[in-house]
């Protein structure tokens, strides 16, 4: 169980992210917390700082593919999809 001050700490990490993604044009969608780590979803174009922090997702169901991207900034994870 996290504890009322770790809610607050992860929280305060969310919201500064969105700050920074919001500053830097980028469409902040949802946040979440899972696990104690906040996951941002946006719609891009992300910023070119987050680039060299990228892991590619490869999605597979019924025989369609779609890649999606999960960068991690300031401790939590950003998650955005290709635009279909």
């Amino acid at each position: 169980m996290i504890s009322t001050a770790e809610r607050i700490i992860v929280r305060r990490s969310a919201a500064e992210v969105r700050v920074w993604l919001q500053e830097k044009g980028v469409d902040v969608l949802d946040t979440k917390i899972l696990h104690r780590t906040p996951v941002l979803s946006v719609r891009g174009p992300v910023p070119q700082e987050m680039t060299n922090l990228v892991n590619v997702l490869v999605e597979k169901l019924n025989g369609q593919e779609r890649r999606s991207w999960l960068a991690c900034v300031g401790g939590c994870h950003v998650h955005w999809r290709d635009p279909s």
